[in-house]
C-alpha cells in the first residue's frame, strides 16, 4: 500500500447527496460541508420558516389531486432501498397513472420526485414519464431549474424514459368562487424541458467538485457574503459570523450592491469606507457613526392631538384561498390592537383577533362588528370604508378606585371589489350600547350590537388595561 492509499483511506466517507443538499453545495460548499460533517452548528427554523415548509406540504397534497389513482410511496419509509423497491415496482405496474414522493437514486446521489405521470412512451408497450415538480411560488425561479436539473440526472441515470420536465406552481389570476378549490385553476403547469435539460449537462461536474470537498478533513475557506441569504438563508450565519466585528461591511444596511462593490475593492469595515463612496442617506448616517434625529420631529410629535392611537396590525397571505371572492397569496388581515393614549394619561386598549373561518371583513376600533352580517358572506370585497361614533359616560369615580360607565356607539361600513363602483356597495348599519368597568389597572367591557339591516343582535366581551 502506497502512502496515497493511505491518505485516501484516511479520508471521510461521503455520505449520500439528497437534491436538498446538492442545492445547498450550489449555493455554498461550507453551507454544504457544514450540513453534511456538523449540523449541530445550524439555527433551527424559525416559526416562520415552519410555517412555509407546512405551506409547501400543503401544496404538495393538493397536487397530488389532480392525479386521480396515483399511488403514495410513504415519505417515512425506511430504510432508503425499501422505498426506492417499491417505486421500482409501482412503474412496473401498467395500472399505476401516477407517482407521488417516488424515490430514486444514481451514483450516491438519492431524489424524491413529488409527481412522476405516466404517459405514452416513443416505443410500443413502453411507457414514458413525465417529472413534475410542485412549488407553493407563484413563478419558476432559477433555484427550481437546478433542483429539476438534479432530478432529471438521477432519473435518467436510474433508467427511466422522460418525456418532459415541468414545474407545478401557484396561479395568482385564480380567483376563488367558495366551496372546492378548483385544482386546475390553481396551479399552473409549466415546461421547462429543454432548460433543465441544458442545466443538467453541468451537473456531474457539480457533483464531483462537491464530493470532493466533502473529501476534506475541514471546511473551505469561505467568507460569508451576499449568498448566504439568497436563494435561502443559510442557517449556519450565526455560527460563519459570530466572531466578525460590529462594524463589518456585511453589517451596512441598505442597498447590498453598494456593499457588493465595496468589498470588491477590498474593504471589509464600514470605517474603512472613502467618504467619496456613493452610499444612501441612510448609509452615510451609519458610515458617521453618530445620533441623528429629523429637525421636524419636534414639530410633528407637538402637532399629535389626543387621543392618539397607537395602531398595529397583522395579516396572512394564503397560498390557498380559504374564503370566497379571493386569490392565491392576497393579504388578509387576521388582528389588529389599538391602545388609545388618552390627555389624562389613561391608556386604553382594543383588540381582535380573528379565529374562525367565516368571510369577516372588518372590526371597528371598539370591537363591534360592523353590520352584523358577516357570516351571510352579503358584505365582502377588498375594499372597504367605515365610520363609527361612540358616546361613554362614567357613572362612578375613578377617585373611589374603580370607574364604571355606559357606552353608546354606532357605525356603518360597506365593501366592494376592485374595479366594482362604490356607489353601488350597500352599506349596512348598527348601533348598540354597553357598560364599562375600570378596576385598577383592568378594563373590561361588554357591549350588544344589532343590525339594523339584519335585525341581528350579538354580545361582545373584551378586556384589556389600563397605565
Amino acid at each position: 500500500m502506497t502512502t496515497s492509499d493511505t491518505e485516501n483511506d484516511l479520508r471521510p466517507v461521503i455520505p449520500r447527496l439528497s437534491k436538498s443538499k446538492f442545492l445547498s453545495g450550489l449555493q455554498c460548499h461550507k453551507r454544504l460541508y457544514l450540513e453534511m460533517r456538523h449540523p449541530e452548528l445550524a439555527e433551527p427554523p424559525d416559526l416562520s420558516t415552519q410555517a412555509i415548509f407546512a405551506m409547501g406540504t400543503e401544496i404538495g397534497i393538493l397536487a397530488q389531486r389532480r392525479f386521480p389513482g396515483g399511488v403514495l410511496v410513504a415519505p417515512t419509509l425506511r430504510p432508503r432501498e425499501a422505498a426506492v423497491a417499491l417505486t421500482a415496482k409501482l412503474l412496473q405496474d401498467p395500472d399505476v397513472p401516477a407517482i407521488f414522493e417516488g424515490a430514486f437514486e444514481h451514483e450516491g446521489v438519492i431524489v424524491r420526485v413529488d409527481i412522476l405521470e405516466r404517459v405514452l412512451g416513443t416505443e410500443e408497450h413502453r411507457s414514458a414519464w413525465r417529472l413534475i415538480e410542485v412549488k407553493s411560488s407563484t413563478r419558476v425561479k432559477e433555484v427550481h431549474l437546478n433542483d429539476l436539473a438534479i432530478q432529471r440526472h438521477v432519473l435518467i441515470g436510474a433508467g427511466l424514459d422522460l418525456a418532459g420536465t415541468c414545474l407545478m406552481h401557484i396561479d395568482t389570476g385564480y380567483f376563488y368562487e367558495g366551496g372546492e378549490v378548483d385544482l386546475e385553476a390553481l396551479f399552473a403547469l409549466d415546461d421547462v424541458s429543454t432548460v433543465v435539460a441544458e442545466r443538467q449537462g453541468k451537473v456531474p461536474e457539480q457533483l464531483e467538485a462537491m464530493k470532493s470537498i466533502l473529501r476534506e478533513s475541514s471546511p473551505p475557506a469561505i467568507e460569508p457574503d451576499d449568498r448566504c441569504h439568497s436563494p435561502y438563508e443559510c442557517p449556519f450565519w450565526a455560527h460563519c459570523t459570530k466572531d466578525k466585528p460590529l462594524r463589518w461591511i456585511y453589517h451596512l444596511p441598505g442597498p447590498k450592491k453598494v456593499v457588493q462593490q465595496l468589498v470588491q475593492e477590498g474593504i471589509t469595515s464600514i470605517d474603512e469606507i472613502p467618504e467619496a463612496a456613493n452610499l444612501s442617506i441612510t448609509q452615510r448616517r451609519v458610515k458617521d457613526n453618530v445620533e441623528w434625529a429629523s429637525d421636524d420631529l419636534a414639530r410633528v410629535l407637538q402637532s399629535v392631538e389626543y387621543p392618539v392611537h397607537h395602531l398595529d396590525f397583522e395579516t396572512v397571505m394564503l397560498a390557498v384561498p380559504k374564503f370566497s371572492r379571493m386569490k392565491p397569496y392576497q393579504s388578509i388581515p387576521v388582528q389588529w390592537s389599538n391602545h388609545i393614549e388618552l390627555q389624562s394619561g389613561e391608556i386604553i386598549h382594543h383588540e381582535f383577533l380573528h379565529g374562525e373561518a367565516t368571510n369577516v371583513v372588518s372590526v371597528d376600533p371598539s370591537g363591534n362588528p360592523i353590520g352584523l352580517d358577516f357570516d351571510t358572506g352579503e358584505f365582502a370585497g377588498d375594499r372597504m370604508l367605515s365610520t363609527s361614533a361612540e358616546v361613554r359616560v362614567p357613572l362612578t369615580s375613578v377617585l373611589h378606585g374603580s370607574k364604571l360607565g355606559v357606552t353608546v356607539f354606532t357605525d356603518a361600513g360597506t365593501a366592494w371589489d376592485f374595479g366594482s363602483p362604490m356607489d353601488r356597495a350597500e352599506w349596512h348599519q348598527g348601533v348598540g350600547g354597553g357598560v364599562f368597568l375600570i378596576a385598577s389597572i383592568v378594563r373590561i367591557n361588554l357591549d350588544i350590537a344589532h343590525g339594523l339591516k339584519t335585525g341581528d343582535t350579538k354580545v361582545h366581551l373584551s378586556s384589556g388595561f389600563t397605565f
